[in-house]
């Protein structure tokens, strides 16, 4: 894999993150680039683990949709 096709993928997972709904993204930026566990993002937005967990799994189903589509 080359250093462009890397930028390239970069590019496409910010596009694709840039499309989904505001929660969808903040959970997986929370999650995922972030660091964060469950249990503090809960905390931070004032919901249960349970939700929590639901919306980082609609979030990545969300996300690979959106990947597909524009590949």
């Amino acid at each position: 894999v080359t250093e462009s096709d890397e930028v390239e993928e970069r590019d496409l997972v910010a596009r694709a993150l840039g499309r989904l709904s505001g929660v969808h993204r903040q959970v997986l930026v929370m999650k995922y680039l972030d660091g964060r566990a469950v249990a503090d993002i809960a905390a931070e937005l004032g919901r249960t683990r349970v939700q929590v967990q639901s919306l980082l799994q609609r979030a990545r189903d969300q996300l690979r949709r959106e990947l597909e589509v524009a590949s």
